[in-house]
């Protein structure tokens, strides 16, 4: 597998980027760098975060969910393949910007299919779907342009995404059922699981400090969003609705708390980090975790005693 990759990379791959980068100019660069935005950390958190707390909480559920999943695999596979980027391949190409982790698959590519497929799926308008293809197929092309990715790592990014969407809709009306019948010391046990799995399984890959940064981000959000969501439909129940001034209100509050979390705990943990391997690792998933639980349920919470939401009749 890894000669196969080699010989792509270093053969029509590498032609390919060469072949965008042909007719990249700074006008072209500048017309696909929202792409390389709208593919980042804090575009998903705002995105995500809007639609579960002011729009729809179901569909934000399952964007939430599908996406953190979708990011945790994607960080796995890369450390399991381990393959270059372009410009570590041949100095003849120009990236746009650098990224320090493994290229295959996009990253960019694989969350923008995701959620893309997700908003198709719960919109379901012809304008909405329209839009929403053309923002996945430019997500793709995008990182060719710039140089930060082969063909081959775009295409795989295309397939997990719609795999992964497929997939967990194909088990999301199963799991709904099962969490509202279980107890809490259940979910407890299911959450633990879940732990083991998505923050154990990076470290038997021989993974990096980029790739453990990768994969334990979005796994510690999801072993957070787990309980937090279950806590939420059994004993907070929020809804959505409100007046306009309530739900900006209401976003205000969520995500700005939810940025003090994520980066406030950072100095604040940080006085027992030594910076080694293991302890930042063990920093970033009690971070993480906490910022988990906030969106799922700490925030809901507060919106009602806020009177920023009501109850669910």
């Amino acid at each position: 597998m890894q000669h196969f990759l080699a010989g792509i990379e270093q053969g029509i791959g590498l032609d390919i980027i060469l072949w965008f980068q042909s007719w990249r100019t700074d006008f072209i660069s500048t017309l696909f760098k929202p792409f390389d935005l709208m593919g980042t950390e804090t575009f998903f958190l705002v995105l995500l975060t809007l639609v579960y707390w002011v729009i729809h909480k179901d569909a934000g559920r399952r964007l939430v969910i599908f996406f953190l999943f979708s990011a945790w695999l994607n960080a796995f596979v890369k450390e399991i393949l381990k393959r270059p980027r372009p410009f570590q391949v041949s100095e003849s190409v120009k990236p746009a910007f650098t990224a320090s982790e493994y290229g295959l698959p996009s990253g960019h590519t694989q969350a923008g299919t995701t959620v893309g497929l997700i908003l198709m799926r719960e919109i379901k308008k012809h304008w909405a779907t329209a839009l929403l293809i053309v923002y996945i197929f430019l997500m793709g092309i995008s990182r060719m342009v710039h140089g930060v990715h082969f063909p081959q790592d775009v295409a795989l990014g295309w397939v997990l995404g719609i795999l992964i969407v497929f997939c967990l809709y194909k088990l999301d009306a199963r799991l709904s059922g099962f969490f509202k019948g279980i107890r809490f010391s259940t979910m407890l046990l299911f959450t633990l699981g879940t732990a083991v799995v998505v923050l154990g399984l990076p470290f038997l890959t021989n993974p990096t400090r980029e790739g453990l940064t990768g994969a334990l981000t979005p796994g510690a959000v999801l072993v957070g969003v787990i309980p937090g969501l279950f806590l939420e439909s059994k004993y907070v129940r929020f809804d959505t609705r409100g007046s306009i001034l309530q739900k900006i209100l209401r976003y205000l509050v969520g995500i700005v708390t939810a940025l003090v979390i994520k980066e406030g705990l950072k100095p604040l943990l940080g006085i027992v980090n030594d910076h080694t391997l293991y302890m930042d690792a063990l920093v970033r998933i009690v971070r993480y975790f906490a910022l988990g639980m906030w969106l799922a349920v700490g925030a809901p919470w507060l919106f009602i005693k806020l009177k920023l939401a009501k109850r669910e009749e």
